[in-house]
């Protein structure tokens, strides 16, 4: 797979100060020094795109419905991914796993080159799922995803109205995760532990409609 033609991915990026800061404090003590001073690049690249030159058959392999942008792309080497208010830095983390994965004997479940068992580690590996589902890599995001599904249940990952907020910032209508954060927002304001749930929720509803609507399904 790894073989054959390259293409440019170029990733797109739109956040606020703040978003990158957050993504930045959850990286540190995960990534490597050289990446790091990516995602700083990038925080101030005034939205530059970044592109990332990557074999065409793998990217297909792990994100097949991209061959219907690759045919709206015909004669162009690029290929654009919109990747909102996340880090490029987290589409690099993705591919060079991806291709390490490829080149061994056994298949490798998604692990950072360095790992800490500190508690921003579960917003790492949530927007490395966030970076899959943006790449169209949507069976290796579920992998992922299953972890991030433990962070939210267990430890904390959707623990107060800030963390949910954060969460769904990066989150579509029918992200797979969206119905379990709904369930855990019902059953935290249930169990009392956040207050002032009418207005939260308030809020939540106008700035992220989908969740409302999911929440009202539970």
């Amino acid at each position: 797979l790894l073989d054959g033609p390259t293409i440019n991915i170029a990733l797109e990026h739109g956040g606020s100060g703040l978003q990158y800061h957050h993504q930045m404090s959850s990286a540190k003590g995960m990534i490597i020094e050289d990446r790091l001073r990516q995602m700083q690049e990038q925080t101030d690249s005034k939205h530059m795109p970044f592109v990332v030159q990557f074999p065409m058959r793998a990217l297909l392999a792990a994100a097949p419905h991209l061959s219907e942008t690759l045919n709206a792309y015909t004669g162009s080497e690029t290929i654009y991914c919109n990747f909102g208010n996340l880090l490029p830095v987290f589409a690099f983390e993705v591919l060079d796993w991806y291709v390490k994965a490829l080149t061994t004997k056994d298949w490798l479940m998604f692990q950072p080159v360095q790992e800490t068992v500190e508690k921003h580690d579960r917003w790492y590996y949530f927007y490395i799922y966030v970076a899959m589902k943006k790449l169209g890599m949507d069976s290796l995001a579920g992998q992922v995803g299953c972890l991030v599904e433990i962070f939210i249940n267990r430890y904390g990952l959707a623990g107060d109205y800030g963390c949910f907020v954060q969460l769904l910032k990066h989150l579509s209508a029918d992200d797979p995760l969206l119905p379990l954060l709904a369930k855990r927002y019902v059953e935290m304001s249930l169990g009392g532990a956040m207050s002032m749930l009418a207005e939260l929720f308030k809020h939540l509803d106008k700035d992220f409609p989908h969740f409302g609507v999911v929440v009202r399904e539970v």
